[in-house]
């Protein structure tokens, strides 16, 4: 449940399906390859190899690197893209993210697809900085990060009233009780939540800049999964501001039961799937050949 109070992006089309990454060899299927795979999957199936033909679906952490794929996708299958279009790109519970890429249909992949330019600049720059550290289990090098960075604001030892004391940063903004651990997936979100809580906090004696430990989120969730501790009870993803802006931006659409809920995610997919068939039924009483459309 905690993974429910953040969001990452995925790549939709009209209908509001998602965008899948296919093999060659789906799109030249016919009625008894169809069949065939059906009763695969159904009785066969127990694991994918490298020779089993799958989608893959992908997971997003910056709108721009999603963007990216859609232009591409719009390009290589222009005729899909007329058909399904226009693409765009949805806000996911990560939860939801979580539990496909782990639990998914038989031949379908999901991946989480970290934000390009923060892995840059994290194997870059960010790396050699005093204040960060890399978690002991990382896997990293000089070209390759493994898995989604997230980076953990690590408790801070000061004097305060002639004692030392540990000081924990938590998203409540209450001193000396950290309530929950906060995952940032960007450094700069870190920083600029580590300002805040600073200028609201001036009486102790905080450095301008937190020691930050970096991780991964799957490697984070996977270590949870194994022994529950006190922090994994209770833990919050915070997205980038690209992701908070999108879905600020949507929030009113994103009410259930609203009347602009109704209308983009039940009305317009309903009328774009009538237009769609009707012009599939009246294609298929007029000529023989595939639709070019």
């Amino acid at each position: 449940k905690n993974l429910n109070f953040s969001s990452i992006l995925v790549p939709i089309n009209s209908f509001y399906r998602i965008v899948f990454s296919i093999p060659d060899i789906e799109s030249k299927k016919n009625f008894v390859d169809n069949l065939f795979f059906s009763y695969f999957d159904a009785f066969i199936w127990k694991k994918d190899s490298l020779i089993t033909p799958f989608k893959q679906g992908f997971f997003f952490f910056n709108s721009q690197d999603a963007k990216e794929i859609l232009h591409s996708s719009q390009s290589a299958y222009f005729r899909s893209f007329k058909r399904y279009g226009p693409l765009k790109i949805f806000p996911l519970k990560l939860g939801v993210a979580y539990k496909w890429n782990r639990i998914s249909k038989p031949r379908v992949h999901f991946h989480f697809i970290p934000d390009v330019k923060e892995i840059g600049d994290l194997l870059f720059k960010y790396r050699h900085y005093k204040n960060i550290k890399i978690h002991k289990s990382q896997v990293i090098n000089k070209n390759n990060f493994k898995g989604v960075p997230i980076y953990i604001i690590q408790p801070e030892i000061i004097q305060h009233n002639n004692q030392q004391i540990v000081f924990n940063y938590s998203s409540y903004l209450k001193p000396l009780d950290q309530n929950q651990q906060i995952l940032f997936t960007s450094l700069h979100s870190a920083y600029q939540a580590w300002s805040y809580f600073k200028s609201n906090h001036s009486s102790f004696n905080l450095s301008d800049k937190p020691n930050i430990l970096v991780y991964n989120l799957e490697g984070y969730i996977h270590d949870c999964e194994k022994k529950i501790t006190e922090e994994c009870q209770n833990f919050r993803v915070i997205p980038n501001q690209d992701i908070i802006n999108i879905l600020e931006k949507d929030s009113d659409i994103n009410k259930k039961y609203s009347i602009k809920y109704f209308y983009s995610y039940k009305f317009l997919p309903t009328i774009k799937k009538m237009t769609l068939w009707s012009k599939y039924i009246f294609w298929s009483f007029t000529t023989r050949q595939k639709p070019d459309w």
